[in-house]
């Protein structure tokens, strides 16, 4: 595929502060920039705006748009910027080699595996932390019985 992909991406995120989050979304952002076969055409940055069910919280969004050199680059954007919307403007179709598919299919499986290694140690964390806590109560519980036992003497 000798055409390069021209395509816009929407990347939100959501929390509080608000010139924080502005902050963090330009700094996740900036990574295109490090990426080879993308060219960067423009980045647009809305102003936080506080969530309708939760106003302490604000949400914010950029739209960036840009050239990727193959379907692989765009794909590797995808994978790292995870964006909540992609639009790809140009061309009007694709013609991708099997080989195109199958390191698009390998990205997302790297990613998925990648995703599960985090959320299997975040998850043995919080059963460990949760335990510790566990522990913790006991011995607080426990002090505090013989206090009372000490108050009822």
């Amino acid at each position: 595929m000798a055409e390069r992909i021209k395509a816009t991406i929407i990347v939100q995120l959501a929390g509080t502060p608000p010139e924080y989050l502005l902050e963090t979304l330009k700094t996740h952002v900036s990574r295109m920039d490090s990426f080879k076969g993308i060219e960067i055409i423009s980045k647009k940055f809305a102003d936080p705006k506080p969530l309708p069910e939760k106003e302490q919280f604000f949400s914010v969004f950029a739209e960036i748009e840009f050239y990727a050199k193959t379907m692989s680059d765009l794909i590797l954007i995808i994978l790292a910027m995870l964006p909540s919307s992609i639009e790809i403007t140009e061309p009007s179709s694709l013609k991708l080699e099997v080989f195109e598919i199958n390191e698009f299919l390998n990205n997302i499986c790297g990613k998925i595996h990648y995703y599960e290694d985090i959320l299997r140690l975040a998850h043995a964390r919080i059963k460990e932390l949760s335990k510790n806590i566990g522990s913790k109560k006991e011995i607080v519980e426990k002090k505090e019985n013989k206090k009372t036992k000490k108050k009822k003497r």
